[in-house]
């Protein structure tokens, strides 16, 4: 066999290692993007929490505008000027669905306003 004939049966041995590897970055980088989705998504609902906790139905509009923008299960409770945020949420991926398991995001975040300034802290 000469060396093209090696080099092709090499590149066929090694493809599955190759497609998985693919598929495990892939998964990664959209739990990654997903994550992070999540955690923007959750602080500007906390600072918009923050800057109208006078109005009665904040919590409605912080759970519509948490509904319009990401999955999973949200939980809010406000309690003394501090705001809690809770998502929880499966993802799904290329390898993660072959191999027969989810990723599960589990995000938490306080925020609350001291001395005039919005902090807001992961847990």
């Amino acid at each position: 066999m000469n060396s093209k004939g090696q080099s092709l049966v090499l590149f066929i041995m090694l493809l599955p290692i190759i497609l998985i590897l693919l598929a495990v970055v892939v998964d990664l980088g959209n739990l990654a993007y997903t994550k992070h989705r999540y955690e923007t998504e959750i602080q500007s609902t906390i600072k918009y929490g923050l800057r109208n906790l006078k109005d009665d139905s904040i919590k409605q509009k912080m759970e519509a505008l948490l509904d319009a923008n990401i999955a999973g299960t949200k939980t809010i409770s406000i309690d003394g000027g501090v705001i809690r945020i809770n998502v929880k949420d499966k993802i799904k991926g290329i390898f993660i669905s072959i191999i027969g398991s989810d990723h599960t995001i589990d995000i938490t975040y306080n925020g609350y306003i001291n001395n005039g300034k919005i902090q807001i802290i992961k847990e």
